[in-house]
This record gives C-alpha cells, sequence and structure tokens, in this order.
C-alpha cells in the first residue's frame, strides 16, 4: 500500500512540475508605474527626479494631481542605472519586474502645502494609477552610491529628510549623524506609505557598529524609531530590505530630527467647531511614551475631513465629526456600568488591556432602525473591533466583526422590535489576550438614517477605443436602505458613455460598463461617478470613491487614500502586435543568439518599431540581456539579439523563457503624438549549451605603480567547436581610468599579453580589471568570454 501511494505520488508531483515548467504565468500588459525618485522634496526647491515605471514607452505623459507643484507633461530620457549592482546568485522560476527610470524636472512652490501630491502616468497604452509626491519643510539629502558598509557611511546633519532607494539585491545604505547625551532623535521611515516595494529593516549603530537598543512602533507598516542618545558623538543609520532583495522601485524617505514625535492621540476625532480634550502620546526613546493631555480647538469644517494638526514635529489626522462625539469613559467594561449614549452619536474608545470590553446603553423604540459601524481608527491602529447588540437580559440579538467585511467595518443594521434599552458591547477580536493605548475604535451609532457608500478598489482605470471597460463598485448599504441607484457620470468627454445606469436594489456589488467609441482621443480625463437615491422626500448623493497607490498594506498612507476624483485613461486601438516562435531554440552559453521576430501591422501602421527586454519576466534572467534593435518601417521582422552570459548556472533552470517586448511612436488621427508599447504575445525559448571558449587570467593579481604600465597575462581555453580568431580589449575599470590597446589573438592562439597604463590617480585601493574576447563562430555567431584581473597599487617610490 505504501509503494502503491509512493507512485501515485511521484506522477502527481511529477505531473505538477511539468505543468509549472510549460504553464508559467504571463505578464500583464497595462502600464504601470512604480516610483518616483526622489519621492519628495522640500518646498520652495526645484529638484531632477527618476520616474519609475514598467510597460511604458518613451515619451510617457506626466501628470500632476493637485497644486505646488509643477512638472513638464512629457516624461524626460531614459535614465542610467545609478544604484548598487546585484551579487551572481542562484536564479529562481519567481516571476520578476524589471523597471525602467526616466528623467525629469519638479518645481515645489514656496507656500505648497506640506504632505502629498499625487501625480501618474500615461500613454496610448493606458494609464497607471497615482502615487504621491512627498512636500516637506526639513532639508533634503540624495544618497549617494556607495554607502553599502559601515565605513562608507554618508555624514548628514539634523534635521534632515533622506531619500534612498534599495536598488540592488543585498543592498544596504548608512548614513552617519551626530546627536548629543540625551537627544531623542526620531526616524520616521517612509516607504510601504509612499507604495514603495521596500519592506524596509531599520537599525541605528554606535560609532563601532554595534546595533543601539532604541524606541521602535509604526506607522502602519513603516518602522518609526526613538532613538535617546547615551552619549554624545556619532551614530549610524542602516536601512536594508527584509527580504534583501531590491530594485529601483524600493524607494524610501526618512524624517530625522529632534522635534518631539507624536505616537497618536486619543481621542483621533472631535465634534465640528468645538474643543476636545486629547491624550498626547510621544515618544520618549526608553520603550514607553510620554502622556500628556492637552485641549484641542477642533477646526469647524465639513464632516469627515481629516484635519492634520500639529502637536509635536509631526502633523497628526485628526476626524472632524459633524454629529454629537465623545470619548468612552472608564469603568465600562460590565453591563451595569455601561455608558448612556443619545442617538446619532459617535464615540472613540480604546482596548486598553487583554480582556477589555466596552458596553454603552441606548434607549431604543419600538420600529427604530438602529444602525452600528465600528472600525479601527486611524488606520493601522492596532484593533480588530467586533460589536454585538445585546437585551437586557444579557442576551445577544446580533452581532458582527470587523475581520468579516471588506472594508474592515464591522457594521450591524438591527430593527427595535419593542421599547426599552439595549446595548452595545465593543470588544476586540483577541480581547482575551490582546489590548494596548493604541487599541482605538471609532463607532457611529445611528437611527433611522439610511445611506449608502460607493467604492472601487482604484482609482484610475483604462478602456480601449471601441471596447467596454468593466468597473467594479462596492455598495455598503446602512440603515436599511435597499433602493436602486441611480447613476451618472461627469467630466468625461463625448464619446464615453456609462452603460451601467443602475445598481439594482439591495445590490452590494455593482460591474460599471463604460465605453469609448473610436471617435474619442486617446488621452487621460477626470471624472466622477454619482450615485443618487430617494428617501422618502431626500436625495442621498455619494460619489464612487477609489483608493491611490501610496498606501500599505494596512490602509495606511500619509494622508487620506482614498478621492472621488476618478482618472479615465482612454487608450489608442491596437497599431501593432509582436510575436515569434514559441518553440525551443539552441544558443551556447557565452554567445548572442538572434531570435526571429514577427510583428503584424494594424490598418497600415508604418513607423519604426523597436524591440527590447521585457520588464516584466516570468522567472529569473540569471544575466541574460537583450540588445534593442529597430525594425524599419518598410518590414515586419527582426532578429533580436539575446547575449547569454558564459556565467549562466547549470542544472538550475531547465530553460530560459523571455519576455521581449517593442514600442513605436505615431500621430494619431487627432493629430496628437502617441507612443505605445506591447508585450510580445509568445516566449522566446531557449535552452543552453556549454561555451564554445573560455578567457581566463593567468595570474588572477597584479601590482603597479600610480602612472606606470602593468602586463596582464591571458590565455584562452577553447573547444574543438570554436578554434578560430579574437578581439581582446579593457572593458572597464570600477574606479579609474586605466587604458589597453585592443589586441588580435589568431585563430589557434591561446595565450597573450595586454599592456595597461595605470592612471595617476590608481594610488590607495584596488581596482578590478575587467578583460572582454570576442570572436564569430564559423556560422556567424558572435561569441564573447571574460575575465578580470585585480589591480594593486604599490607604495610610491621606485
Amino acid at each position: 500500500m505504501r509503494l502503491v501511494f509512493s507512485l501515485v505520488f511521484a506522477t502527481v508531483a511529477f505531473t505538477a512540475y511539468s505543468n509549472a515548467s510549460y504553464a508559467q504565468p504571463k505578464p500583464l500588459y497595462a502600464p504601470s508605474s512604480t516610483h518616483i525618485f526622489p519621492a519628495g522634496a522640500q518646498r520652495g526647491s526645484a529638484i531632477d527626479v527618476r520616474v519609475g515605471g514598467e510597460c511604458l514607452p518613451p515619451n510617457a505623459q506626466f501628470e500632476v494631481i493637485g497644486s505646488g507643484l509643477t512638472a513638464p507633461k512629457l516624461l524626460g530620457s531614459r535614465a542610467s542605472f545609478r544604484g548598487e549592482p546585484s551579487p551572481r546568485r542562484k536564479p529562481t522560476e519567481i516571476p520578476r519586474r524589471i523597471p525602467k527610470e526616466w528623467q525629469t524636472r519638479v518645481n515645489i512652490d514656496a507656500d505648497a502645502a506640506l504632505g502629498p501630491v499625487l501625480w501618474r502616468l500615461s500613454c496610448a497604452q493606458g494609464g497607471t494609477c497615482s502615487r504621491p509626491f512627498i512636500i516637506g519643510e526639513l532639508p533634503e539629502f540624495i544618497e549617494r552610491e556607495s554607502n553599502s558598509i559601515f565605513k562608507h557611511a554618508e555624514k548628514i546633519k539634523l534635521p534632515v529628510t533622506v531619500n534612498g532607494q534599495i536598488s540592488g539585491e543585498r543592498d544596504l545604505d548608512h548614513f552617519r549623524f551626530e546627536a548629543n547625551a540625551g537627544d531623542v532623535v526620531v526616524l520616521d521611515m517612509m516607504a510601504a506609505r509612499l507604495g514603495s516595494r521596500l519592506d524596509p529593516i531599520v537599525d541605528v549603530l554606535d560609532g563601532k557598529g554595534k546595533v543601539i537598543r532604541v524606541q521602535q512602533i509604526h506607522a502602519g507598516s513603516d518602522p518609526v524609531i526613538a532613538l535617546k542618545a547615551p552619549s554624545t558623538g556619532s551614530y549610524v543609520l542602516r536601512i536594508g530590505n527584509v527580504t534583501f532583495h531590491g530594485d529601483p522601485a524600493h524607494v524610501y524617505r526618512v524624517n530625522i530630527t529632534t522635534k518631539p514625535y507624536v505616537h497618536f492621540v486619543f481621542p483621533p476625532g472631535g465634534e465640528s467647531g468645538k474643543s476636545a480634550e486629547v491624550d498626547v502620546y510621544t515618544l520618549t526613546g526608553i520603550g514607553k511614551d510620554q502622556v500628556a493631555r492637552q485641549e484641542l480647538n477642533v477646526a469647524d469644517s465639513e464632516e469627515g475631513l481629516q484635519w492634520e494638526t500639529r502637536l509635536g514635529g509631526n502633523g497628526i489626522p485628526f476626524q472632524i465629526e459633524a454629529m454629537p462625539t465623545q470619548r468612552e469613559v472608564e469603568p465600562n467594561d460590565q453591563q451595569n456600568a455601561a455608558t448612556n449614549i443619545a442617538l446619532p452619536q459617535v464615540v472613540y474608545g480604546q482596548c486598553q488591556q487583554a480582556g477589555d470590553a466596552d458596553w454603552y446603553r441606548v434607549n431604543a423604540k419600538s420600529g427604530q432602525q438602529i444602525t452600528v459601524l465600528c472600525e479601527a481608527f486611524p488606520p493601522g491602529a492596532d484593533t480588530l473591533p467586533t460589536i454585538d447588540i445585546v437585551d437586557e437580559a444579557g442576551k445577544e440579538l446580533t452581532a458582527a466583526r470587523s475581520t468579516s467585511s471588506k472594508d474592515g467595518v464591522a457594521l450591524i443594521d438591527w430593527k427595535a422590535k419593542k421599547d426599552g434599552q439595549v446595548f452595545i458591547r465593543v470588544r476586540d477580536i483577541r480581547f482575551q489576550i490582546h489590548g494596548n493605548p493604541k487599541s482605538i475604535y471609532r463607532m457611529q451609532a445611528l437611527v433611522d438614517q439610511p445611506d449608502f457608500h460607493l467604492a472601487t478598489s482604484d482609482e484610475s482605470f483604462t478602456v480601449i477605443q471601441e471596447k467596454l471597460l468593466t468597473l467594479p463598485v462596492n455598495v455598503r448599504r446602512t440603515g436599511g436602505f435597499n433602493q436602486p441607484i441611480e447613476l451618472s457620470i461627469e467630466g468625461l468627454p463625448e464619446g464615453v458613455t456609462l452603460e451601467t445606469k443602475e445598481i439594482p436594489a439591495k445590490g452590494e456589488v455593482s460591474n460599471l460598463k463604460l465605453k469609448a467609441t473610436g471617435e474619442v482621443p486617446s488621452k487621460s480625463y477626470s471624472f466622477q461617478i454619482v450615485g443618487r437615491a430617494k428617501v422618502g422626500d431626500t436625495t442621498i448623493t455619494r460619489k464612487v470613491c477609489g483608493y491611490h497607490k501610496g498606501r500599505d498594506s494596512e490602509g495606511v498612507g500619509i494622508a487620506k487614500t482614498q478621492t472621488s476624483d476618478l482618472h479615465l485613461t482612454v487608450a489608442h486601438k491596437p497599431v501593432f502586435r509582436l510575436y515569434c516562435a514559441e518553440a525551443y531554440q539552441y544558443a551556447h552559453r557565452g554567445s548572442i543568439f538572434m531570435y526571429p521576430m514577427q510583428v503584424e501591422r494594424i490598418n497600415g501602421f508604418d513607423q519604426p518599431i523597436t524591440l527590447q527586454i521585457g520588464d516584466r519576466q516570468n522567472r529569473d534572467l540569471d544575466g541574460i540581456e537583450m540588445l534593442e534593435v529597430v525594425i524599419p518601417s518598410d518590414s515586419d521582422s527582426r532578429e533580436l539579439p539575446i547575449y547569454l552570459p558564459e556565467t549562466m548556472h547549470i542544472n538550475i533552470q531547465s530553460q530560459s523563457q523571455l519576455y521581449s517586448q517593442a514600442y513605436a511612436s505615431f500621430v494619431d488621427d487627432f493629430g496628437q503624438k502617441q507612443s505605445v508599447l506591447v508585450l510580445s504575445e509568445k516566449r522566446n525559448m531557449l535552452r543552453t549549451l556549454p561555451p564554445v571558449v573560455k578567457m581566463m587570467a593567468v595570474k588572477e593579481t597584479v601590482a603597479g605603480h600610480a602612472g606606470g604600465e602593468v602586463t596582464c597575462a591571458l590565455r584562452l581555453e577553447r573547444t574543438t567547436n570554436f578554434p578560430g580568431p579574437m578581439t581582446v580589449s579593457l572593458l572597464e575599470s570600477n574606479d579609474h581610468q586605466f587604458r589597453a590597446t585592443p589586441i588580435k589573438v589568431a585563430k589557434g592562439q591561446n595565450e597573450f599579453r595586454l599592456f595597461v597604463d595605470v592612471p595617476n590617480s590608481a594610488t590607495s585601493k584596488p581596482t578590478t580589471l575587467k578583460f572582454r574576447a570576442t570572436g564569430k563562430m564559423e556560422d556567424g555567431t558572435e561569441i564573447i568570454t571574460e575575465a578580470a584581473v585585480e589591480f594593486r597599487p604599490l607604495a610610491s617610490g621606485r
């Protein structure tokens, strides 16, 4: 029996492995933004930035949403890679994304409001979701590689905002600052709240490189560290990624200051136009917050506005409420100690310790529709509320959990059957083992107040000319509201229509349909979707809200992450498609393989098309590169050069399954200059063969004087497949301008020397000299092999 089971298991496992090999996930076609670097700047400044994205052609449009920030409408030229190179490692079959960066320049007004300004990208292929650019008030510092080791830490002066990228695998960033004994230095990391790929690990080191104990909290998923300096001297901030992966999209900002940092306040909201007493929790650097009570005059403004008030060195969001608001008063953890509340009411409470339950007493009348909504507040608060309504005898009448809802809101709609007292109980779902002062909730208790809210997952969408867009909208109905909702659209041009005119009665999810005709210019538009419903003599009006990318997995951003100002990019109908033969080809490691590519030109499209490596791959490339080539206007095919380095790993990946992409520019029927990028619909399939030649250093190190000459002895190990001549040249050095005249290696020759001129600046540290040999096989295949020699400078004096 055991043998049969083993055979069956082996068969299933082999089948699963085989399917995994041939059914790799296909990358998405849609363009996306990934980051902007630096991710912010001081107001009143003008800076050069690099904008990152995937599947974006040159000349993508850069749109700023809001005021205080201006920039050219088109992105500039492609930016070169400036980060720390990734070390070679064994490849995986995990999908990889390779963002490109484009240059532009932004200007920040001197009176610009502090906080995020959103930006997005678009092209003829579609548009991206919005991301934040942070306008700050501190001096800014932009990292310069290499700062990856302790002794190369960059010096910064407090207060400062540091901008950096964990741009390569295993990259670390180090920054050195001075502090006086007793100073509380706060380091507020912004990464996930920017929508960055970085999951940061942040340490503070002493002058000898030893990790110092600090107070650490989290703003959403981002760490915030408070260091109480034990002595006067130098300290080093070290930043890395939790997985040791990295690419240019792993961006961060860190505000570093000695101003008091407010961890949170309680309550985090108050009634509009009234004063509120709040407890202010401030970091101390020693593990326990300092708490002080302050009186705050709440701004007189519209309901729901998150007003940012400054009670320390950082801004604190504070919810403005339109209805009566109170904070819970202990003791209220038993039914007989319940707090009386009159409806409608907003209550802010804390689950302060394990076993804490908060009780509220309500006088209900027969037929009343009582609605209770409870959520963690502000977003990222350490609570998962659960609520129930209990009668006077302690019997549970109804209950709800925040963890069971799509939006994290525990919702009860309950109709009273008789007059009398009922009780609302609020607990954390982990209440028996969990509780602390930051376990804050916001509860709304309403009566006979039918309402609805409309939300969608994103705030930016793309529809192709002559096509339909399906836009899922979630409906939250409260207060017994079950009527149909009429829909209208505002801000879109003629030719874009909302096909869905109504959300049916009782519907909780609706797939709205938008259609664009071919007469609508391909560009981006701002719009709003408005829902209206009549309840008695009252018309309720609500707008569909979506989320931008400046938020973490907990929904926490630098400011509000939801907006009713939506964006639609009308994408141009396709002008070409890209193909290749998805059949295995064989190529030697250490060669350039010419892979045939084909395009289908649609409706007479006659512009040049540039082929390049895909930004999205379904597995590691293991060092493979694709060289850009252009398909001329009068052609529909071209061979794409694919470089397979001789250092590719053996027997790790069964084959290389590569994706290429292509872009083109054109003028559309409306006279607009457009750019479009498409992904190949088939994979470039390659199996590798062993190298046919390998160059090696006879001696791996040479020594010499600055300004002199050294001799580097090299040799070739050939196979019978490659007896031909080669050209050998000095490829690069990592610090200085070493020079060498290229040499020709004759057919059959295996040993040779290059004479290298050492620059006068090469006096202090070793330098790696990399040599490259190139040649051709009899069938014309280009062969490349490389070798390295380390140069070690000798002391002056001969």
